[in-house]
């Protein structure tokens, strides 16, 4: 009797633990989009590397704005309000590995005024968008590069090397 009822105990823990109720969590994550868009491209406008020291736009001496480098634009869809958007800018001397060396220059962004605003590294540049008259559109900068006083004398003493090279980060820091 004693072996029976502790079988029948034993088949009634296990039947309890085989069907006893299994708690799993389903995290649901979402949110609630305002449905505008603002999207940063940035596009090239050379294909070919600048020869340093034969391009007279890119001297320091010339009256010009430099050489154009590129554009950025920023595209927006469904904005419904004005926004002030910041575009920060990164960037360092074209610098070479194969002579060590490097050739400081200055960036100039194209306003849509067609004057052209000298950007040091770590500058920002504040665009607004009026959303309220278009809700879709773009703004854009062309950006240009000119060599400094010193790097202007430097490209006719440097020794000749093809690796010169210089990024420029352009950020959107939002609204």
């Amino acid at each position: 009797m004693k072996k029976i009822l502790f079988v029948l105990l034993l088949i009634g823990f296990l039947s309890f633990g085989l069907f006893a109720d299994q708690v799993k969590l389903l995290d649901i994550y979402g949110f609630i989009s305002d449905d505008s868009q603002i999207t940063l491209s940035v596009t090239p406008a050379l294909s070919d590397p600048i020869d340093l020291r034969h391009n007279s736009l890119l001297q320091y001496s010339d009256a010009g704005n430099g050489v154009k480098v590129g554009t950025w634009t920023l595209s927006y869809d469904d904005l419904t309000t004005s926004e002030n958007y910041t575009i920060k800018y990164n960037y360092g001397a074209l610098e070479s590995d194969d002579t060590s060396s490097e050739l400081e220059y200055v960036l100039y962004e194209k306003v849509n005024s067609g004057n052209f605003v000298a950007k040091e590294d770590e500058d920002t540049s504040t665009i607004t968008i009026d959303g309220t008259s278009s809700s879709d559109g773009t703004a854009s900068r062309d950006l240009y590069i000119k060599l400094t006083s010193d790097a202007s004398d430097d490209v006719f003493t440097f020794a000749p090397a093809e690796d010169y090279e210089s990024t420029i980060t352009i950020t959107l820091l939002g609204s």
